[in-house]
């Protein structure tokens, strides 16, 4: 098909197969967020080509991407973070050297870990440099180290 002939009714129904694709495994189709993600592609591709003069009409002023129902992340109840903190301070058959400098450290990282939503990754590449006491604040070097 030639880019002159493409037309929104082409994205609209190409959106529609998606949504109804069988997956390569066989089961099931394609989740909302992969259509989205590859509607938005074929988008943006579009618009190049018709910030290009390549289409001679615009088609993606009136093409509206699928929508994308938001995932429920359910949060710690006060019960759970107390659990999470007695986890901490369980009794341990360690030296006492070591049990002292464990049950210090684990309600800590468990409390940033809560209070911050950091990941863990995020909290285990944190350097003592990286804590301003004063400002109280915390340099997180996230994905990419941005």
């Amino acid at each position: 098909m030639d880019t002159d002939d493409l037309q929104l009714m082409h994205l609209r129904e190409w959106v529609s197969y998606l949504q109804g694709s069988p997956l390569l495994c066989g089961e099931g189709t394609l989740s909302d967020r992969s259509v989205y993600y590859y509607s938005n592609v074929v988008l943006v591709f579009c618009r190049w080509l018709e910030h290009e003069s390549v289409i001679e009409k615009p088609i993606t002023t009136r093409f509206k991407l699928p929508r994308v129902e938001q995932k429920f992340i359910p949060t710690f109840t006060s019960g759970d973070v107390e659990k999470l903190l007695a986890a901490c301070e369980a009794e341990c058959t360690y030296k006492p050297r070591l049990m002292k400098a464990l049950t210090a450290r684990n309600p800590v990282i468990v409390s940033v870990l809560i209070d911050t939503g950091i990941r863990r990754q995020e909290l285990a590449g944190l350097r003592l440099c990286d804590v301003d006491r004063e400002l109280r604040l915390l340099v997180v070097h996230r994905k990419g180290n941005k």
